[in-house]
Parts: C-alpha cells; structure tokens; sequence
C-alpha cells in the first residue's frame, strides 16, 4: 500500500499541479494516502491498531485540507460495512485526531474567532475567488485561469505576462523527449 501511495503521488497530475504553488493540497493528500492505507490495512488483517492509527490520521486529515472531508464520509462507511466491531474505537481515534488540530486553534483564536474566519474563507472560496462557476461564469476566463494555473506545473511557461523563456524551454524538454 505504502508503494502504491508513493507511486500514486509521483504521477497524479494533481499533486504536480498543487506543487507549483503554496497550497496544502499536497500535503494532504500524503495524510490522507497513508490514514486510507492504514485504515484498509487495518481493515483486512483485523489490526485494531492500524484502523486506529488510519483513523486518527484522517482527523488530522481534516486539519491540513478540510475539502477532504468527502473521503472521511467514505472510510466510514468502509468502517461501519467491515469493521463495526471496532467503528467506537475508531470514532474515538478520528475525534482525537481533530481534537490535535482544532483545540490549539480554538485556545489561540477563541471559538468566536474561529467561526467568523471560516465563514469569511468559504463566502470567499465559493463566490469570490474559488474558481468554481459561481465566481466566474465566463467559460473563456476560467479556460485562461485553467491555462494560467496549468503553465508553471505542467509546461514550464507563466502565461500571464511572465517571462516567456520558459516556452522555449518547455519545447525544447519536449523535443529532447
């Protein structure tokens, strides 16, 4: 599983689209790869252990990238389909591991604090700048943000007014290819 999760890495275009720029979607998927790995290992061996350990790590999962969230809806069904004998446990595990994560910044902000910021990140992400269909409805502009964020990882070129060395570059790497 861990060669599995290794190689999946190495090769899903997300993660070299996420590694062009600072954003946690890397790092999560990492967290998220190794909690799935574990928990299915736990799962299939009956090793109450490591289905603690995958689900600890899943809520921890949710400190580093909370759009996850859907693959936490599926470990528990996986749980609660072939592990209800341990799903407690496991509920138990996955609540500590947010509880790592949020109880430091809930004493640090104030719960108040908190809320109010995650409610100001989604207005933003969902209808300011998330890039979904709601914040630009103009398919040409979402296909040159698509391009614009698709340059620097996969081609080698900043097309938004950058230098454009790096097209020469990218064609040359294609063509040594």
């Amino acid at each position: 599983a861990g060669l599995f999760a290794a190689a999946l890495l190495a090769v899903a275009p997300a993660t070299w689209l996420a590694s062009a720029r600072l954003h946690s979607d890397t790092t999560g998927l990492c967290v998220l790869l190794s909690a799935l790995a574990l928990l299915v290992a736990g799962l299939r061996d009956g090793s109450g252990r490591r289905m603690v350990a995958g689900a600890a790590l899943l809520g921890l999962t949710l400190g580093v990238r909370l759009s996850y969230f859907p693959f936490v809806l599926s470990a528990a069904w996986l749980v609660l389909s072939y592990g209800r004998s341990q799903a407690k446990l496991a509920a138990i595990a996955f609540f500590l591991g947010i509880t790592i994560w949020l109880v430091p910044l809930v004493v640090n902000d104030g719960l108040a604090a908190l809320a109010g910021a995650s409610v100001t990140q989604a207005r933003g992400h969902f209808g300011r700048w998330g890039g979904t269909l709601l914040t630009e409805p103009e398919l040409g502009k979402r296909l040159y943000a698509l391009a614009d964020g698709l340059g620097p990882a996969a081609f080698g070129f900043w097309p938004s007014g950058r230098p454009g060395w790096g097209v020469a570059a990218a064609i040359g790497a294609l063509a040594a290819a």
